[in-house]
């Protein structure tokens, strides 16, 4: 083997070492930075302050790794994070990481929402005007979580790109008046994620007495109908059997979970107002719903012959039978 040959071969070797050196010694970064981010989050008080500084010294890598980390579990590991910690993470991070800490909502609670949308309603940040689109895009996930911070995250969004917010503010509009389907059952989800047995328990005596009070109300409203269409004949008459139905048909409710869920935190008495609101609700659905299938199966002959008396009947004109009458 020629001198030229084996001074090539080494020249060739050797740039492969150099070439694969950075890489290595990147992979090697990234992964005591990884290591230095899991002791962190699992550090005590009085150790975080060192291990913060450590990745202060690494910069928006470690912000990098440490958003990684809170969005990698799946059980989530951001709702457990401290105040420092978070204020750590939303120093370190870059604006170019708008949309992927977007991802941490859902994660966080309170104070760490909080601190999230601080962050996102940053101008400051380097390269703030290549990810506005992002960080309004943040802001506006806010508006669903009603207020107060849903009202915060509005003052925020008003020194944004008015163009950008008002097009996603009006997908959000048309989507939000499209008709609910049926099969997703809204009522029963939002109850169900508020139900505590515990809480209605204790007001159970307010719950009985509010449901008494509002079925008695309902009973008097439906009677003073059916009253008004007997005393009329532009109306159909309502028996008794109609008024019961009438009277127990139909969930009510829905509006005033729409109501409960705006009454603000600090209100002296939303735990009760909570409570009832719940309480007469469920009881409504299960009594109500007994005694309408009652009152339908011990009718079922009489409705059955309304029913088919009105399919053989001719389609009239209440008013215009009036009229010709002369009455």
């Amino acid at each position: 083997m020629s001198g030229r040959s084996i001074a090539h071969k080494s020249l060739l070797l050797w740039s492969c070492v150099f070439a694969l050196a950075p890489a290595a010694a990147l992979a090697q970064a990234g992964t005591q930075t990884d290591e230095l981010v899991n002791r962190y989050l699992a550090s005590t008080p009085a150790d975080r302050a060192t291990l913060g500084r450590a990745l202060r010294g690494l910069g928006r890598q470690a912000g990098e790794a440490l958003l990684d980390r809170l969005l990698g579990s799946d059980a989530g590991p951001a709702g457990r994070a401290s105040g420092d910690q978070l204020d750590l993470l939303f120093e370190l991070l870059p604006a170019s990481a708008s949309r992927r800490a977007t991802g941490l909502l859902p994660r966080l609670r309170g104070a760490g929402r909080a601190q999230l949308l601080a962050w996102l309603a940053r101008r400051d940040l380097a390269g703030f005007r290549d990810f506005e689109a992002d960080r309004a895009r943040g802001l506006l996930a806010f508006l669903d979580l009603g207020a107060p911070i849903a009202v915060e995250a509005a003052k925020k969004l008003s020194r944004f790109d008015m163009t950008l917010v008002a097009a996603d503010l009006a997908r959000r509009i048309g989507e939000r008046s499209r008709p609910v389907p049926v099969e997703s059952r809204p009522l029963f989800v939002a109850m169900a994620e508020m139900i505590d047995l515990a809480l209605l328990w204790k007001y159970r005596w307010e719950i009985l007495v509010m449901f008494l009070g509002t079925t008695l109300i309902r009973a008097v409203m439906m009677g003073l109908f059916a009253w008004i269409t007997n005393k009329t004949h532009r109306m159909t008459d309502v028996g008794v059997r109609w008024w019961g139905v009438l009277t127990f048909a139909g969930i009510k409710g829905g509006l005033s979970i729409v109501m409960l869920t705006m009454i603000p935190a600090s209100f002296e008495h939303l735990e009760m107002f909570k409570a009832v609101v719940i309480g007469v609700i469920m009881l409504s659905t299960f009594i109500y719903s007994g005694i309408l299938l009652a009152i339908i199966g011990m009718n079922s002959d009489a409705f059955r012959l309304e029913k088919e008396a009105e399919a053989h009947d001719p389609i009239h004109d209440p008013i215009r039978d009036s009229i010709g009458s002369g009455s």
